[in-house]
């Protein structure tokens, strides 16, 4: 058996070094994880409700906005509205456009 023992401070203790638990990255996650990546949270939500009833207006929403971002390599529908309204702030017709286009190809 092998002991090692560190000198990390200069003060001439040493110290043995510490392993960490294998759950030490899931305790110190970030609580923003769940709405940023591909926001899993909205998938997840929407992945036991049935497309063609009540839900079906939340379904194409989810699309639209994923559809906003994918020029920019984003599959997030929070970060889709973001741009989206991005777009009516740089001027409306643009975001008209966009709302147009993409929900024509949304719902096609």
């Amino acid at each position: 058996q092998v002991s090692l023992l560190l000198d990390l401070s200069g003060s001439g203790r040493t110290t043995a070094p510490t392993i960490m638990p294998s759950n030490h990255f899931k305790l110190m996650r970030n609580p923003w994880e769940v709405y940023l990546g591909d926001c899993g949270v909205i998938s997840k939500y929407l992945s036991n409700k049935p497309l063609y009833s009540r839900w079906f207006l939340p379904h194409a929403v989810n699309v639209y906005l994923r559809a906003v971002g994918q020029p920019a390599f984003v599959n997030n529908p929070l970060l889709g509205l973001i741009i989206n309204i991005a777009l009516y702030l740089y001027q409306w017709q643009v975001g008209l456009g966009c709302l147009l286009g993409g929900g024509v190809a949304t719902i096609t």
